[in-house]
């Protein structure tokens, strides 16, 4: 089973995202769009884990969560990321709670599931594309700048998810939900 932990985007923010891209979308029909019940913000990436075990995993998280408080998650912008492809990410504020959070699942887990980096920056990919040139890629970096999404959504819960591998969009099923501390 592959795990990961996340946060869902509730349907409120969904819209305010789609509304806010609707331009950008019928220009760049293109692109590979995220579904939006995709949407979600990972935490931690454990990889594969035997489903005997899930029941561990589970008791590690609400150790490391017993004492997390609720707080509030605020989207920033657009940012597009240059890799092998491009990727349209929406990038949420820096929040402490999902930084904690990440920063205790890492000691949690220790050097069993290397992670990217150490600093934890909250986003959700929406779209996906081959690397452009560089004029549409400026094009495209330009007409995102102009876009301001102002939502937030209380951060109150966090799922234990499932990636399930299914063409054209993987699925992605809730094992398990933890409540965090009200403050």
């Amino acid at each position: 089973m592959r795990l990961f932990l996340g946060v869902e985007i509730p349907e409120s923010a969904k819209k305010t995202i789609r509304d806010a891209m609707l331009q950008i979308r019928d220009d760049y029909p293109e692109f590979f769009w995220i579904p939006e019940e995709n949407y979600h913000l990972t935490v931690f990436f454990f990889g594969e884990r035997s489903e005997e075990r899930l029941n561990d995993v589970i008791e590690g998280i609400e150790q490391t969560l017993f004492d997390v408080d609720t707080s509030v998650l605020n989207i920033f912008g657009i940012k597009i990321f240059v890799k092998k492809d491009i990727a349209i990410n929406v990038a949420f504020d820096r929040n402490k709670t999902l930084e904690l959070v990440h920063n205790r699942i890492i000691i949690e887990v220790g050097e069993q599931v290397p992670q990217k980096n150490d600093k934890y920056t909250p986003y959700t990919t929406i779209a996906k594309y081959k690397l452009p040139s560089k004029q549409q890629y400026f094009h495209l970096k330009k007409k995102l700048e102009k876009i301001k999404i102002d939502t937030g959504f209380p951060l109150d819960t966090i799922h234990l998810y499932q990636r399930i591998e299914k063409k054209p969009f993987p699925e992605y099923r809730i094992l398990h939900t933890f409540q965090l501390q009200q403050a």
